[in-house]
């Protein structure tokens, strides 16, 4: 449902190198015959392949999918990168040498905001405009607003650790069954990973809140066992359009927090 903002998506993670047709492994949550035929065409384009499409939204879906590709799909000797749609995971110019010497990386959310601190469209790559144009302030709101959801990310991940392979319990944290106890990995206190800095975190556009506003509406609906009061925070950050065809903007209280927290930008690190 947000087209546009997978259009840089795809190039992002091309040009660090993941080959989209050998091994992207992309889910697609889509509901309609319309909406997977339309979504397959575009996942064509940008070279993917391996497409699994899903009528229903779910964290506990995309663990266990995800679960069984690192047990049964991915080379032992291989890596896991697990990154959702608004994320644009980044690494170190020494992350080869450095994944010699550990069996994770972690890396923190910093979210990416309009300089009027409006909610605007994603505009797509065809236009010529890029991301960090598009949004070029900097603010970790998820650690301040929520700080017991998840802004930590195990943005690389072995395939399998002391022989075992990692089984995550969420899209923050992930667990290695070893010989004699239970290895945890990840999550806001970096454990046993390598932490390499921040990431872009592109949720706060008009497409992306009305993602959200979905999300919520169904773990509401359908009473799952989820922590809604970061989806909350999130929401009540912004302000309801006002006039018609008008973006929705930030609270005064929100563009507070955000001119006390604005950070340098990953590319700019």
């Amino acid at each position: 449902s947000n087209m546009e903002l997978a259009s840089f998506w795809f190039r992002h993670y091309a040009a660090l190198g993941i080959h989209m047709s050998t091994h992207a492994h992309i889910v697609v949550h889509a509901t309609s015959a319309d909406e997977t035929a339309r979504a397959r065409r575009f996942l064509h384009e940008h070279n993917v392949s391996r497409i699994t499409f899903v009528q229903e939204f779910s964290s506990a879906i995309k663990t266990a999918m995800v679960n069984s590709f690192i047990r049964n799909v991915i080379p032992h000797d291989g890596w896991l990168l697990y990154a959702d749609a608004d994320e644009f995971f980044s690494y170190p110019l020494n992350v080869v040498r450095l994944l010699r010497h550990v069996p994770a990386l972690c890396s923190s959310m910093v979210d990416r905001l309009s300089s009027d601190l409006t909610i605007p469209r994603v505009r797509p790559w065809a236009d010529g405009v890029s991301l960090p144009i598009q949004f070029p302030l900097c603010a970790p709101l998820r650690q301040r607003i929520a700080p017991g959801g998840g802004w930590m990310k195990l943005t690389l991940l072995r395939a399998r650790i002391g022989g075992a392979p990692p089984a995550y319990i969420n899209t923050h944290v992930a667990l290695v069954n070893a010989t004699k106890r239970l290895l945890r990995f990840g999550g806001n206190h970096r454990q046993r990973c390598s932490y390499t800095g921040s990431f872009s975190h592109y949720m706060h556009s008009e497409q992306g809140y009305a993602i959200l506003r979905d999300k919520l509406a169904l773990y509401e609906r359908t009473r799952r066992m989820i922590n809604l009061q970061v989806y909350r925070a999130h929401l009540a950050l912004v302000e309801k359009r006002g006039v018609a065809g008008s973006h929705h903007r930030f609270t005064a209280a929100a563009a507070r927090l955000i001119e006390n927290a604005t950070t340098a930008c990953p590319e700019d690190q």
